[in-house]
Protein backbone atom coordinates (compact mmCIF):
# COMPACT_ATOMS: atom_id res chain seq x y z
CA UNK A 1 0.00 0.00 0.00
CA UNK A 2 1.03 3.63 -0.45
CA UNK A 3 2.20 4.94 2.94
CA UNK A 4 1.90 8.55 1.76
CA UNK A 5 -1.83 8.04 1.16
CA UNK A 6 -2.07 6.04 4.36
CA UNK A 7 -0.75 9.00 6.35
CA UNK A 8 -3.61 11.10 4.92
CA UNK A 9 -6.31 8.62 5.98
CA UNK A 10 -9.38 9.40 8.15
CA UNK A 11 -7.24 9.85 11.26
CA UNK A 12 -4.17 11.47 9.67
CA UNK A 13 -0.68 10.88 10.95
CA UNK A 14 2.45 12.64 9.76
CA UNK A 15 5.21 10.61 8.05
CA UNK A 16 7.72 11.63 10.77
CA UNK A 17 5.34 10.31 13.45
CA UNK A 18 4.92 7.06 11.55
CA UNK A 19 8.69 6.77 11.17
CA UNK A 20 9.10 7.42 14.90
CA UNK A 21 6.64 4.63 15.70
CA UNK A 22 8.58 2.25 13.45
CA UNK A 23 11.86 3.18 15.14
CA UNK A 24 10.21 2.54 18.50
CA UNK A 25 9.25 -0.94 17.35
CA UNK A 26 12.79 -1.51 16.08
CA UNK A 27 14.19 -0.60 19.51
CA UNK A 28 11.72 -2.81 21.35
CA UNK A 29 12.42 -5.67 18.95
CA UNK A 30 16.18 -5.37 19.45
CA UNK A 31 15.88 -5.27 23.24
CA UNK A 32 13.65 -8.35 23.20
CA UNK A 33 15.45 -10.48 20.61
CA UNK A 34 19.08 -9.30 20.62
CA UNK A 35 20.26 -12.48 22.35
CA UNK A 36 18.62 -14.70 19.71
CA UNK A 37 21.45 -13.77 17.31
CA UNK A 38 23.73 -15.98 19.44
CA UNK A 39 21.54 -19.03 18.83
CA UNK A 40 22.49 -21.81 16.44
CA UNK A 41 20.62 -24.29 14.29
CA UNK A 42 18.36 -26.44 16.48
CA UNK A 43 15.87 -29.28 16.22
CA UNK A 44 14.54 -29.65 12.64
CA UNK A 45 16.79 -26.82 11.41
CA UNK A 46 19.52 -29.43 11.03
CA UNK A 47 17.40 -31.34 8.50
CA UNK A 48 15.41 -28.59 6.82
CA UNK A 49 18.15 -25.96 6.53
CA UNK A 50 21.63 -27.38 7.19
CA UNK A 51 21.37 -30.86 5.65
CA UNK A 52 19.05 -29.87 2.81
CA UNK A 53 20.45 -31.26 -0.41
CA UNK A 54 19.23 -28.24 -2.42
CA UNK A 55 21.64 -25.36 -1.75
CA UNK A 56 22.45 -24.15 -5.27
CA UNK A 57 21.46 -20.51 -5.83
CA UNK A 58 20.84 -21.41 -9.48
CA UNK A 59 17.81 -23.42 -8.33
CA UNK A 60 15.85 -20.33 -7.26
CA UNK A 61 13.53 -20.32 -10.28
CA UNK A 62 13.27 -24.11 -10.46
CA UNK A 63 12.08 -24.10 -6.84
CA UNK A 64 8.68 -22.93 -8.09
CA UNK A 65 8.36 -26.20 -10.00
CA UNK A 66 9.74 -28.66 -7.48
CA UNK A 67 8.47 -30.17 -4.24
CA UNK A 68 9.65 -28.92 -0.87
CA UNK A 69 11.42 -31.98 0.53
CA UNK A 70 14.21 -32.59 3.00
CA UNK A 71 15.71 -35.60 1.20
CA UNK A 72 15.86 -36.41 -2.51
CA UNK A 73 13.72 -39.53 -2.13
CA UNK A 74 11.29 -38.05 0.39
CA UNK A 75 7.70 -38.86 -0.66
CA UNK A 76 6.22 -36.61 2.04
CA UNK A 77 6.45 -33.24 0.35
CA UNK A 78 5.03 -29.73 0.62
CA UNK A 79 4.77 -26.97 -1.92
CA UNK A 80 6.24 -23.90 -0.22
CA UNK A 81 8.76 -22.60 -2.77
CA UNK A 82 9.02 -19.00 -1.57
CA UNK A 83 9.98 -20.15 1.90
CA UNK A 84 12.60 -22.50 0.48
CA UNK A 85 14.04 -19.75 -1.71
CA UNK A 86 14.80 -17.64 1.36
CA UNK A 87 17.05 -20.46 2.64
CA UNK A 88 18.83 -20.65 -0.71
CA UNK A 89 19.51 -16.92 -0.67
CA UNK A 90 20.71 -17.02 2.93
CA UNK A 91 23.06 -19.90 2.20
CA UNK A 92 24.46 -17.86 -0.70
CA UNK A 93 25.10 -14.84 1.56
CA UNK A 94 25.74 -16.41 4.99
CA UNK A 95 26.72 -20.03 4.35
CA UNK A 96 26.18 -21.92 7.61
CA UNK A 97 26.42 -18.87 9.87
CA UNK A 98 23.16 -19.04 11.87
CA UNK A 99 23.32 -15.32 12.78
CA UNK A 100 22.17 -14.34 9.30
CA UNK A 101 19.22 -16.73 9.41
CA UNK A 102 18.14 -15.49 12.84
CA UNK A 103 18.51 -11.89 11.68
CA UNK A 104 16.06 -12.54 8.82
CA UNK A 105 13.52 -14.17 11.16
CA UNK A 106 13.68 -11.29 13.61
CA UNK A 107 13.40 -8.74 10.79
CA UNK A 108 10.28 -10.42 9.37
CA UNK A 109 8.79 -10.48 12.88
CA UNK A 110 9.50 -6.75 13.19
CA UNK A 111 7.81 -6.00 9.85
CA UNK A 112 4.81 -8.09 10.89
CA UNK A 113 4.45 -6.07 14.08
CA UNK A 114 4.50 -2.81 12.09
CA UNK A 115 1.89 -4.19 9.68
CA UNK A 116 -0.33 -5.03 12.67
CA UNK A 117 -0.09 -1.38 13.69
CA UNK A 118 -1.16 -0.27 10.20
CA UNK A 119 -4.02 -2.76 10.18
CA UNK A 120 -5.20 -1.72 13.65
CA UNK A 121 -5.31 1.92 12.57
CA UNK A 122 -7.57 1.00 9.68
CA UNK A 123 -9.84 -0.99 11.97
CA UNK A 124 -10.05 1.39 14.91
CA UNK A 125 -9.24 4.78 13.36
CA UNK A 126 -6.73 5.78 16.03
CA UNK A 127 -3.15 7.02 15.77
CA UNK A 128 -1.33 5.55 18.73
CA UNK A 129 -3.42 3.02 20.68
CA UNK A 130 -3.07 0.36 17.94
CA UNK A 131 0.61 0.48 18.84
CA UNK A 132 -0.26 -1.58 21.92
CA UNK A 133 -1.50 -4.45 19.72
CA UNK A 134 1.70 -4.25 17.69
CA UNK A 135 3.88 -4.27 20.81
CA UNK A 136 1.98 -7.17 22.37
CA UNK A 137 2.57 -9.20 19.24
CA UNK A 138 6.22 -8.16 19.13
CA UNK A 139 7.17 -9.15 22.69
CA UNK A 140 4.80 -11.97 23.66
CA UNK A 141 6.66 -15.21 24.53
CA UNK A 142 4.22 -17.40 22.60
CA UNK A 143 5.77 -15.98 19.41
CA UNK A 144 9.34 -16.74 20.52
CA UNK A 145 9.24 -20.22 18.98
CA UNK A 146 8.24 -18.92 15.54
CA UNK A 147 11.01 -16.30 15.67
CA UNK A 148 13.83 -18.44 17.10
CA UNK A 149 13.02 -21.60 15.14
CA UNK A 150 14.49 -20.95 11.69
CA UNK A 151 12.37 -23.74 10.21
CA UNK A 152 9.24 -21.78 11.23
CA UNK A 153 10.08 -19.19 8.57
CA UNK A 154 7.02 -20.31 6.59
CA UNK A 155 4.76 -19.13 9.43
CA UNK A 156 6.44 -15.72 9.57
CA UNK A 157 6.22 -15.20 5.81
CA UNK A 158 2.63 -16.39 5.40
CA UNK A 159 1.62 -14.04 8.22
CA UNK A 160 3.41 -11.15 6.52
CA UNK A 161 1.52 -11.66 3.26
CA UNK A 162 -1.78 -12.27 5.06
CA UNK A 163 -1.41 -8.94 6.87
CA UNK A 164 -0.52 -7.16 3.63
CA UNK A 165 -3.53 -8.74 1.92
CA UNK A 166 -5.85 -7.49 4.67
CA UNK A 167 -4.39 -3.99 4.69
CA UNK A 168 -4.60 -3.63 0.91
CA UNK A 169 -8.14 -4.98 0.80
CA UNK A 170 -9.52 -2.81 3.62
CA UNK A 171 -7.73 0.26 2.28
CA UNK A 172 -9.21 -0.57 -1.15
CA UNK A 173 -12.73 -0.70 0.28
CA UNK A 174 -12.22 2.60 2.11
CA UNK A 175 -10.96 4.31 -1.05
CA UNK A 176 -12.94 2.37 -3.64
CA UNK A 177 -9.65 1.52 -5.34
CA UNK A 178 -9.79 -1.63 -7.50
CA UNK A 179 -5.98 -1.74 -7.80
CA UNK A 180 -5.75 -2.45 -4.07
CA UNK A 181 -7.84 -5.60 -4.58
CA UNK A 182 -5.35 -6.84 -7.15
CA UNK A 183 -2.47 -6.23 -4.74
CA UNK A 184 -4.41 -8.01 -1.99
CA UNK A 185 -4.96 -11.06 -4.22
CA UNK A 186 -1.27 -11.07 -5.17
CA UNK A 187 -0.34 -11.06 -1.47
CA UNK A 188 -2.61 -14.07 -0.86
CA UNK A 189 -0.90 -15.87 -3.74
CA UNK A 190 2.57 -15.12 -2.34
CA UNK A 191 1.44 -16.16 1.12
CA UNK A 192 0.24 -19.51 -0.23
CA UNK A 193 3.70 -20.03 -1.75
CA UNK A 194 5.03 -19.83 1.83
CA UNK A 195 2.37 -21.79 3.73
CA UNK A 196 -1.17 -23.00 3.08
CA UNK A 197 -2.61 -21.08 6.05
CA UNK A 198 -2.52 -17.87 4.00
CA UNK A 199 -5.70 -19.12 2.32
CA UNK A 200 -7.67 -18.20 5.46
CA UNK A 201 -7.29 -14.50 4.60
CA UNK A 202 -9.92 -14.91 1.87
CA UNK A 203 -12.92 -15.98 4.02
CA UNK A 204 -11.77 -13.51 6.67
CA UNK A 205 -11.88 -10.61 4.22
CA UNK A 206 -15.23 -11.79 2.87
CA UNK A 207 -16.64 -11.31 6.38
CA UNK A 208 -15.19 -7.82 6.74
CA UNK A 209 -18.19 -5.53 7.40
CA UNK A 210 -20.48 -8.47 6.60
CA UNK A 211 -21.28 -9.26 10.23
CA UNK A 212 -24.98 -10.00 9.70
CA UNK A 213 -27.18 -11.51 7.02
CA UNK A 214 -28.53 -8.08 5.85
CA UNK A 215 -24.94 -6.77 5.59
CA UNK A 216 -23.94 -9.83 3.60
CA UNK A 217 -26.78 -9.49 1.09
CA UNK A 218 -26.32 -5.74 0.75
CA UNK A 219 -22.58 -6.03 0.07
CA UNK A 220 -22.61 -9.24 -1.93
CA UNK A 221 -22.73 -7.59 -5.35
CA UNK A 222 -19.95 -5.13 -4.49
CA UNK A 223 -17.68 -8.03 -3.42
CA UNK A 224 -17.87 -9.90 -6.73
CA UNK A 225 -15.05 -7.94 -8.39
CA UNK A 226 -12.48 -8.11 -5.56
CA UNK A 227 -13.14 -11.78 -4.89
CA UNK A 228 -12.80 -12.63 -8.55
CA UNK A 229 -9.16 -11.56 -8.16
CA UNK A 230 -8.80 -13.90 -5.16
CA UNK A 231 -10.26 -16.76 -7.23
CA UNK A 232 -7.67 -16.16 -9.94
CA UNK A 233 -4.83 -16.09 -7.39
CA UNK A 234 -6.00 -19.27 -5.65
CA UNK A 235 -6.54 -21.07 -8.96
CA UNK A 236 -3.03 -20.20 -10.11
CA UNK A 237 -1.61 -21.53 -6.85
CA UNK A 238 -3.65 -24.75 -7.00
CA UNK A 239 -2.52 -25.39 -10.57
CA UNK A 240 1.14 -25.01 -9.59
CA UNK A 241 0.67 -27.14 -6.49
CA UNK A 242 -1.11 -29.92 -8.39
CA UNK A 243 1.56 -29.91 -11.11
CA UNK A 244 4.42 -30.14 -8.61
CA UNK A 245 2.93 -32.55 -6.06
CA UNK A 246 1.13 -34.82 -8.50
CA UNK A 247 2.10 -38.39 -7.66
CA UNK A 248 3.49 -37.50 -4.24
CA UNK A 249 1.78 -38.55 -1.04
CA UNK A 250 1.53 -36.33 2.02
CA UNK A 251 0.96 -38.69 4.92
CA UNK A 252 -0.21 -36.54 7.82
CA UNK A 253 -2.93 -38.69 9.35
CA UNK A 254 -1.23 -38.86 12.73
CA UNK A 255 -3.21 -42.03 13.55
CA UNK A 256 -6.32 -40.15 14.77
CA UNK A 257 -9.72 -39.87 13.15
CA UNK A 258 -11.44 -36.58 12.37
CA UNK A 259 -13.79 -36.66 15.36
CA UNK A 260 -10.98 -37.43 17.82
CA UNK A 261 -8.78 -34.67 16.41
CA UNK A 262 -11.56 -32.09 16.63
CA UNK A 263 -12.64 -33.28 20.08
CA UNK A 264 -9.10 -32.70 21.37
CA UNK A 265 -9.83 -28.98 21.06
CA UNK A 266 -11.86 -29.20 24.24
CA UNK A 267 -8.39 -29.12 25.83
CA UNK A 268 -6.22 -27.56 23.12
CA UNK A 269 -8.03 -24.22 22.72
CA UNK A 270 -8.09 -23.49 26.48
CA UNK A 271 -4.44 -24.58 26.61
CA UNK A 272 -3.50 -21.99 23.99
CA UNK A 273 -5.46 -19.28 25.84
CA UNK A 274 -3.76 -20.29 29.08
CA UNK A 275 -0.32 -19.98 27.45
CA UNK A 276 -1.27 -16.54 26.15
CA UNK A 277 -2.51 -15.38 29.57
CA UNK A 278 0.29 -17.06 31.59
CA UNK A 279 3.32 -17.48 29.27
CA UNK A 280 5.79 -18.72 31.86
CA UNK A 281 6.13 -22.46 31.15
CA UNK A 282 6.85 -22.44 27.45
CA UNK A 283 8.14 -25.54 25.67
CA UNK A 284 8.61 -26.77 22.13
CA UNK A 285 6.74 -30.06 22.62
CA UNK A 286 3.40 -29.72 24.39
CA UNK A 287 1.58 -32.99 24.90
CA UNK A 288 -2.05 -33.90 25.43
CA UNK A 289 -2.90 -35.22 28.91
CA UNK A 290 -3.68 -38.89 29.44
CA UNK A 291 -7.13 -37.91 30.70
CA UNK A 292 -9.02 -34.65 30.25
CA UNK A 293 -10.78 -35.37 33.55
CA UNK A 294 -7.59 -34.33 35.37
CA UNK A 295 -8.02 -30.83 33.92
CA UNK A 296 -11.81 -30.68 34.15
CA UNK A 297 -12.08 -27.51 36.25
CA UNK A 298 -9.54 -25.59 34.17
CA UNK A 299 -11.27 -26.64 30.95
CA UNK A 300 -14.71 -25.59 32.23
CA UNK A 301 -13.35 -22.26 33.51
CA UNK A 302 -11.72 -21.34 30.20
CA UNK A 303 -14.71 -22.43 28.11
CA UNK A 304 -16.97 -20.25 30.27
CA UNK A 305 -14.60 -17.34 29.65
CA UNK A 306 -14.64 -18.09 25.91
CA UNK A 307 -18.45 -18.09 25.72
CA UNK A 308 -18.77 -14.95 27.84
CA UNK A 309 -16.16 -13.15 25.71
CA UNK A 310 -17.82 -14.18 22.45
CA UNK A 311 -21.28 -13.19 23.72
CA UNK A 312 -20.03 -9.78 24.91
CA UNK A 313 -18.26 -9.03 21.62
CA UNK A 314 -21.22 -10.10 19.49
CA UNK A 315 -23.73 -8.18 21.60
CA UNK A 316 -21.82 -5.01 22.43
CA UNK A 317 -18.96 -4.87 19.92
CA UNK A 318 -18.82 -3.12 16.58
CA UNK A 319 -17.88 -4.55 13.18
CA UNK A 320 -14.16 -4.08 13.88
CA UNK A 321 -14.40 -6.10 17.09
CA UNK A 322 -16.20 -8.86 15.23
CA UNK A 323 -13.51 -8.80 12.55
CA UNK A 324 -10.89 -9.40 15.27
CA UNK A 325 -12.94 -12.29 16.63
CA UNK A 326 -13.29 -13.76 13.14
CA UNK A 327 -9.55 -13.34 12.66
CA UNK A 328 -8.79 -15.60 15.61
CA UNK A 329 -11.29 -18.37 14.90
CA UNK A 330 -10.90 -18.46 11.11
CA UNK A 331 -7.11 -18.68 11.39
CA UNK A 332 -7.56 -21.28 14.13
CA UNK A 333 -9.37 -23.62 11.72
CA UNK A 334 -6.18 -25.03 10.07
CA UNK A 335 -4.80 -26.08 13.47
CA UNK A 336 -8.03 -27.38 15.07
CA UNK A 337 -7.77 -30.86 13.57
CA UNK A 338 -10.06 -30.54 10.57
CA UNK A 339 -6.87 -30.89 8.55
CA UNK A 340 -4.42 -33.41 10.07
CA UNK A 341 -1.09 -31.83 11.01
CA UNK A 342 1.98 -34.04 10.48
CA UNK A 343 3.96 -32.41 13.30
CA UNK A 344 2.85 -31.56 16.84
CA UNK A 345 -0.78 -31.40 17.98
CA UNK A 346 -0.04 -28.34 20.11
CA UNK A 347 2.71 -25.94 19.13
CA UNK A 348 3.29 -22.38 20.25
CA UNK A 349 4.22 -21.26 16.74
CA UNK A 350 0.73 -22.26 15.56
CA UNK A 351 -0.64 -19.26 17.51
CA UNK A 352 1.53 -16.77 15.63
CA UNK A 353 -1.17 -15.87 13.09
CA UNK A 354 -4.47 -16.56 14.95
CA UNK A 355 -3.52 -14.64 18.11
CA UNK A 356 -3.22 -11.40 16.13
CA UNK A 357 -7.01 -11.16 16.48
CA UNK A 358 -6.58 -11.25 20.28
CA UNK A 359 -3.89 -8.54 20.25
CA UNK A 360 -6.21 -6.32 18.19
CA UNK A 361 -9.09 -6.94 20.62
CA UNK A 362 -6.92 -6.10 23.61
CA UNK A 363 -5.87 -2.86 21.94
CA UNK A 364 -9.53 -1.93 21.44
CA UNK A 365 -10.21 -2.60 25.13
CA UNK A 366 -7.27 -0.40 26.04
CA UNK A 367 -8.73 2.29 23.81
CA UNK A 368 -11.94 2.14 25.85
CA UNK A 369 -9.87 2.60 28.99
CA UNK A 370 -8.16 5.66 27.54
CA UNK A 371 -11.51 7.20 26.65
CA UNK A 372 -12.39 7.14 30.34
CA UNK A 373 -10.36 9.72 32.19
CA UNK A 374 -10.52 7.77 35.45
CA UNK A 375 -8.86 4.69 33.96
CA UNK A 376 -6.41 6.47 31.67
CA UNK A 377 -3.43 6.52 34.02
CA UNK A 378 -4.13 2.99 35.20
CA UNK A 379 -4.34 1.78 31.60
CA UNK A 380 -0.96 3.33 30.79
CA UNK A 381 0.75 1.86 33.85
CA UNK A 382 -0.70 -1.61 33.37
CA UNK A 383 0.18 -1.60 29.66
CA UNK A 384 3.80 -0.62 30.30
CA UNK A 385 4.15 -3.19 33.08
CA UNK A 386 2.68 -5.97 30.91
CA UNK A 387 4.94 -5.14 27.97
CA UNK A 388 8.08 -5.07 30.14
CA UNK A 389 7.18 -8.40 31.78
CA UNK A 390 6.50 -10.05 28.44
CA UNK A 391 9.67 -8.67 26.84
CA UNK A 392 11.84 -9.96 29.71
CA UNK A 393 10.14 -13.36 29.59
CA UNK A 394 10.66 -13.61 25.84
CA UNK A 395 14.30 -12.60 26.14
CA UNK A 396 14.80 -15.42 28.66
CA UNK A 397 12.93 -17.84 26.40
CA UNK A 398 15.35 -17.01 23.56
CA UNK A 399 18.12 -18.60 25.61
CA UNK A 400 16.35 -21.96 25.47
CA UNK A 401 16.85 -21.97 21.70
CA UNK A 402 20.64 -21.59 21.94
CA UNK A 403 21.22 -25.24 20.92
CA UNK A 404 19.57 -28.65 21.18
CA UNK A 405 20.98 -29.21 24.65
CA UNK A 406 19.41 -26.05 26.06
CA UNK A 407 16.16 -26.52 24.08
CA UNK A 408 15.42 -30.03 25.27
CA UNK A 409 16.78 -29.38 28.75
CA UNK A 410 14.14 -26.65 29.06
CA UNK A 411 11.49 -29.06 27.79
CA UNK A 412 12.39 -31.73 30.33
CA UNK A 413 12.55 -29.12 33.10
CA UNK A 414 8.97 -28.01 32.36
CA UNK A 415 7.61 -31.49 31.54
CA UNK A 416 9.71 -34.25 33.18
CA UNK A 417 7.36 -36.87 31.68
CA UNK A 418 8.08 -35.81 28.09
CA UNK A 419 9.22 -38.82 26.08
CA UNK A 420 10.36 -36.65 23.16
CA UNK A 421 12.20 -34.38 25.57
CA UNK A 422 14.29 -37.15 27.13
CA UNK A 423 14.94 -38.86 23.79
CA UNK A 424 16.17 -35.69 22.07
CA UNK A 425 18.10 -34.59 25.14
CA UNK A 426 19.88 -37.94 25.08
CA UNK A 427 20.79 -37.32 21.43
CA UNK A 428 22.02 -33.80 22.29
CA UNK A 429 24.31 -35.18 25.01
CA UNK A 430 25.54 -37.90 22.64
CA UNK A 431 26.40 -35.28 20.04
CA UNK A 432 28.56 -33.62 22.69
CA UNK A 433 30.26 -36.90 23.55
CA UNK A 434 28.63 -37.35 26.97
CA UNK A 435 27.67 -41.03 26.78
CA UNK A 436 26.74 -41.26 30.45
CA UNK A 437 24.14 -38.47 30.23
CA UNK A 438 22.89 -39.82 26.91
CA UNK A 439 22.34 -43.25 28.46
CA UNK A 440 20.57 -41.68 31.45
CA UNK A 441 18.01 -39.90 29.27
CA UNK A 442 17.51 -42.76 26.79
CA UNK A 443 16.93 -45.08 29.75
CA UNK A 444 14.34 -42.60 31.02
CA UNK A 445 12.79 -42.59 27.55
CA UNK A 446 12.17 -46.34 27.51
CA UNK A 447 10.99 -46.16 31.12
CA UNK A 448 8.31 -43.65 30.08
CA UNK A 449 7.63 -45.42 26.78
CA UNK A 450 8.81 -49.06 26.68
CA UNK A 451 7.80 -49.21 23.00
CA UNK A 452 10.30 -46.57 21.86
CA UNK A 453 12.25 -48.48 19.20
CA UNK A 454 14.82 -45.75 18.48
CA UNK A 455 15.75 -45.32 22.15
CA UNK A 456 16.31 -49.09 22.53
CA UNK A 457 18.52 -48.99 19.46
CA UNK A 458 20.61 -46.14 20.88
CA UNK A 459 20.96 -47.97 24.20
CA UNK A 460 22.17 -50.96 22.19
CA UNK A 461 24.76 -48.71 20.51
CA UNK A 462 26.06 -47.61 23.90
CA UNK A 463 26.31 -51.22 25.05
CA UNK A 464 28.16 -52.07 21.83
CA UNK A 465 30.62 -49.22 22.46
CA UNK A 466 31.32 -50.81 25.86
CA UNK A 467 31.89 -54.14 24.05
CA UNK A 468 28.99 -55.66 25.97
CA UNK A 469 27.73 -57.74 23.06
CA UNK A 470 25.07 -59.69 24.98
CA UNK A 471 23.45 -56.55 26.35
CA UNK A 472 23.67 -54.82 22.96
CA UNK A 473 22.05 -57.81 21.22
CA UNK A 474 19.23 -57.85 23.78
CA UNK A 475 18.49 -54.17 23.22
CA UNK A 476 18.65 -54.43 19.44
CA UNK A 477 16.24 -57.37 19.59
CA UNK A 478 13.93 -55.26 21.72
CA UNK A 479 14.13 -52.43 19.19
CA UNK A 480 13.34 -54.76 16.29
CA UNK A 481 10.50 -56.48 18.14
CA UNK A 482 8.84 -53.06 18.37
CA UNK A 483 9.67 -51.94 14.84
CA UNK A 484 10.87 -54.54 12.34
CA UNK A 485 11.62 -51.70 9.88
CA UNK A 486 14.27 -50.11 12.12
CA UNK A 487 17.08 -50.32 9.58
CA UNK A 488 19.75 -48.98 11.91
CA UNK A 489 19.01 -51.71 14.44
CA UNK A 490 19.26 -54.30 11.65
CA UNK A 491 22.66 -52.98 10.64
CA UNK A 492 23.95 -52.94 14.20
CA UNK A 493 22.61 -56.43 14.83
CA UNK A 494 24.38 -57.62 11.68
CA UNK A 495 27.68 -56.36 13.08
CA UNK A 496 27.17 -58.40 16.25
CA UNK A 497 26.08 -61.50 14.33
CA UNK A 498 29.15 -61.31 12.09
CA UNK A 499 31.48 -60.64 14.99
CA UNK A 500 30.14 -63.69 16.88
CA UNK A 501 30.31 -65.99 13.84
CA UNK A 502 26.58 -66.24 13.11
CA UNK A 503 26.97 -65.70 9.38
CA UNK A 504 23.43 -66.48 8.19
CA UNK A 505 21.88 -64.20 10.81
CA UNK A 506 24.33 -61.43 9.88
CA UNK A 507 23.40 -61.84 6.22
CA UNK A 508 19.70 -61.59 7.08
CA UNK A 509 20.15 -58.35 9.02
CA UNK A 510 22.41 -56.77 6.37
CA UNK A 511 19.82 -57.55 3.70
CA UNK A 512 17.02 -56.19 5.90
CA UNK A 513 19.02 -52.99 6.27
CA UNK A 514 19.42 -52.68 2.49
CA UNK A 515 15.66 -53.08 1.95
CA UNK A 516 14.95 -49.88 3.88
CA UNK A 517 18.01 -47.63 3.93
CA UNK A 518 17.29 -44.21 5.48
CA UNK A 519 18.82 -41.23 3.61
CA UNK A 520 21.23 -40.44 6.44
CA UNK A 521 22.77 -43.92 6.12
CA UNK A 522 23.11 -44.08 2.34
CA UNK A 523 26.89 -43.88 2.73
CA UNK A 524 26.80 -47.43 4.18
CA UNK A 525 25.14 -49.01 1.13
CA UNK A 526 28.29 -49.85 -0.86
CA UNK A 527 30.07 -51.21 2.17
CA UNK A 528 27.02 -53.29 3.16
CA UNK A 529 26.66 -54.73 -0.34
CA UNK A 530 30.30 -55.75 -0.19
CA UNK A 531 29.71 -57.46 3.18
CA UNK A 532 26.64 -59.27 1.80
CA UNK A 533 28.63 -60.63 -1.17
CA UNK A 534 31.47 -61.64 1.11
CA UNK A 535 29.14 -63.49 3.50
CA UNK A 536 27.32 -65.22 0.63
CA UNK A 537 30.67 -66.52 -0.65
CA UNK A 538 31.57 -67.78 2.82
CA UNK A 539 28.28 -69.69 3.02
CA UNK A 540 28.93 -71.30 -0.38
CA UNK A 541 32.33 -72.40 0.76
Amino acid sequence: MNLKNYCKSVDPISPPALALIFLGLVSLCFVTYYNSFLNGFVWDDLFIVVNDYNKNIANVLSSFFSADTVFKDDVNAYYRPLNRITYLLEYFFYGFNPKGYHLVNVFIHLINSFLIYLLARLLFNNKFLPLFASMLFLVHPINAEAVNFISARNTLLSTLFSLLACICYIDGINRGNTTKYIWSALCVFLGLLCKETALMAVPLLFLYKNTSYPDLMANLKSRIKPFSFFCIAISAYLCLRFYVLSGLILDSSGGKGLFERVFDNIYILPKYLYLIAFPFEMQNRHQLPQSYADHFLLIIFFWLLIFVAIYSIVKYGNSSHLFCLFWFFINYIPICGLVPIPSATISERFMYLPAIGLWLLLASLLQSGFESGFFKKSAICISVLVLITLAVTTSQRNLDWRDNLSLFSSLVAVTPSSVDGHYNLGQAYMDQGDQSKAEEHWSQTVKLDPMHSKAWNHLGNLALLKNNLNDAERKYNKSLSINEQNSEAHYNMALIMEQTGRIRQALYHYQSFLQNVPPEHEYLVDETNARVNFLKNRIKL
